[in-house]
C-alpha cells in the first residue's frame, strides 16, 4: 500500500496555523514574563523599605536625605549608600526590567565620593522641594534657596501610606524630582538623565513611606483635581496640592511624558 505524503498546500496550512498560534501566545508569554519581573522589582523595593526603616531607627527617626550634604550641597553620596549597610546586596537596587539597571550610580564617579561602585541605577528618591519645610514638600527635598538636602522626620509624614518614598527611574541620579524639567522628562536618554520608569506594562512600582509597594501609572500619583488620574497628590507629605501652579504644570509634563513613552 502506497503512503501519501503531505502536499505543499497542506504544509503551508500547518505553518500558517502555527504562526497564528505563536502570534496569539507570544504577547501572553511576554506579559507573564514582565509580571514576574515586576514582582521581583516589588520585592527589591520592599527590602529597600525595610532598610530605610532600620536607617531611621538609627537616625533619630528621620529619613535619609537624597544625598549626603546637609551642610555641603556637593552630591557625593546618595541615600542608596546610606542604607546599603542595612541591605548588604547591591542587586536589590537593580530592577530586572529597567534599561539602565547595569549603569553605575551617578554619585560613584564624583570627586571625594564614598559611594560603593557596585550600586547601579533603577530606583530614585521621590523628590519634591515645593516651598521647602515651610510648605508642601515631599519625603525627599532640597532647600529651594541653598540646594542643601534636608532630612524629613517621620513625625512630619502626615499621610505615610499615600506619600511616595522611592520610585522607579531611568536616570542615574539619586532622585527623581517631579518638577525638574530637562532632567526627568528624558525617557529615551541613554546618559544620566531619564524619567519615571513605567515599563511594567505601563506601570511603575512605587514604595510608600509606610513600607508598602504599589504599581501605578505615572498620572495616578497626582489627584484628578490637579490634572492627574489619582485620588490624592502622592508627592507631598500631607497629600496636599503642589505649592504653585508652575510646579503643577512641570509635574504634569514630566509624568505625561513617562505615561506616553510607556504607553502599550
Amino acid at each position: 500500500m502506497n503512503r501519501k505524503g503531505f502536499t505543499l498546500i497542506e504544509l503551508l496550512v500547518v505553518i500558517a496555523i502555527i504562526a497564528i498560534i505563536a502570534a496569539i501566545l507570544f504577547p501572553v508569554f511576554q506579559k507573564v514574563r514582565e509580571n514576574a519581573r515586576r514582582a521581583s522589582c516589588a520585592s527589591n523595593l520592599k527590602q529597600i523599605g525595610m532598610a530605610i526603616t532600620q536607617y531611621t531607627q538609627d537616625s533619630d527617626e528621620t529619613l535619609p536625605t537624597r544625598r549626603l550634604g546637609i551642610t555641603d550641597p556637593t552630591e557625593y553620596e546618595s541615600w542608596r549608600a546610606m542604607i546599603y549597610p542595612f541591605v548588604k546586596s547591591a542587586g536589590v537596587f537593580q530592577c530586572p526590567s529597567n534599561p539602565k539597571n547595569g549603569v553605575t550610580d551617578f554619585n560613584v564617579n564624583l570627586p571625594n565620593s564614598t559611594e560603593p561602585s557596585a550600586l547601579k541605577a533603577s530606583y530614585a528618591a521621590a523628590r519634591y522641594d515645593g516651598a521647602g519645610m515651610g510648605g508642601p514638600h515631599g519625603a525627599f527635598l532640597d532647600d529651594p534657596v541653598t540646594g542643601i538636602s534636608i532630612p524629613v522626620a517621620l513625625a512630619g509624614l502626615q499621610t505615610p501610606s499615600s506619600t511616595l518614598e522611592i520610585v522607579e527611574a531611568t536616570s542615574t541620579y539619586s532622585e527623581l524630582s517631579v518638577t525638574k524639567l530637562g532632567y526627568f522628562d528624558q525617557c529615551a536618554n541613554s546618559g544620566v538623565d531619564g524619567c519615571l520608569f513605567a515599563g511594567h506594562t505601563s506601570r511603575a512600582n512605587c514604595l510608600f513611606c509606610d513600607g508598602h509597594v504599589q504599581a501605578l501609572s505615572p498620572l495616578q500619583t497626582v489627584d484628578a483635581g490637579e490634572g492627574g488620574s489619582g485620588s490624592v497628590n502622592m508627592w507631598t507629605t500631607d497629600n496636599s496640592g503642589f505649592a504653585s501652579s508652575g510646579d503643577q504644570t512641570r509635574a504634569l509634563r514630566i509624568l505625561t511624558v513617562s505615561a506616553q513613552y510607556y504607553k502599550p
